[in-house]
């Protein structure tokens, strides 16, 4: 079922979150901050996700998630965060650093179990299609023209996007959000559609704040003003849609 790494300053959390995986099925190895998640991730190319803690001792959870997307060998890798950090601002941090979904502390294990499952199903989603490129919409490269003439690019390979003379690196969840918008046209598109659909979410679970995060996110990197978007619109109590020409 795949190899998790679990990273957790917590020892009696660790411990516990480790057996409930084993329970139902996952391997994992185990480490007490970032510093250590790094070196296990240097020796074990086989882990297939990484779930971590922010606030730890010697290398906190942004600095691994930032390590992780600027490694070429472990971009790809999904990162579920953990924390009892709920604040909106340690959000939007954790999803800049990289991560791809964010969970509050205390865990409630059901959820935990489906965000986990969510990640893994994305991931061998796209290596399978990437292998037998049926799907090569969603998962090459893709140049469109917006509304306004400009062109916008992206680069699966180097995972940067480029708008008119601006280029930015997206994670993978924020690129496919933004390619899946893309297919989408000019239909809008909601938060619940883009948990089942693009975070592969069952229906009714997810957290309709992580897309809306990586929304935000991918308007900094891309929108002259992210406060007044020019490429993805948001249309009232309908969702998203991208201004293709």
């Amino acid at each position: 079922m795949g190899k998790i790494l679990i990273v957790e300053d917590d020892e009696q959390l660790l411990f516990i979150i480790s057996k409930y995986l084993e329970n139902i099925g996952f391997q994992n190895i185990t480490a007490f901050n970032g510093k250590e998640a790094i070196d296990l991730l240097n020796t074990h190319k086989d882990i297939n996700l990484v779930v971590a803690d922010l606030i730890m001792p010697v290398l906190d959870g942004f600095e691994l998630c930032s390590y992780i997307r600027n490694n070429e060998d472990l971009s790809d890798l999904p990162i579920l965060i953990i924390t009892g950090q709920s604040d909106m601002y340690f959000k939007c941090k954790a999803f800049e650093s990289g991560a791809d979904d964010y969970l509050i502390k205390p865990v409630d294990f059901v959820e935990f179990t489906l965000r986990i499952k969510a990640l893994l199903r994305r991931t061998k989603k796209q290596y399978i299609e990437i292998k037998s490129n049926n799907n090569p919409y969603n998962y090459s490269n893709v140049s469109v023209k917006l509304e306004n003439g400009i062109t916008l690019y992206i680069d699966r390979n180097t995972s940067n996007v480029k708008v008119g003379n601006k280029t930015a690196y997206l994670t993978s969840s924020e690129l496919d959000i933004l390619q899946y918008l893309i297919l989408k046209g000019t239909k809008p598109t909601n938060t619940d559609e883009i948990l089942q659909n693009v975070m592969k979410y069952p229906k009714g679970s997810g957290n309709p704040v992580s897309v809306r995060t990586h929304i935000r996110n991918i308007r900094v990197k891309l929108e002259k003003d992210p406060d007044n978007p020019e490429i993805i619109v948001s249309v009232p109590k309908r969702g998203y849609i991208i201004k293709i020409d």
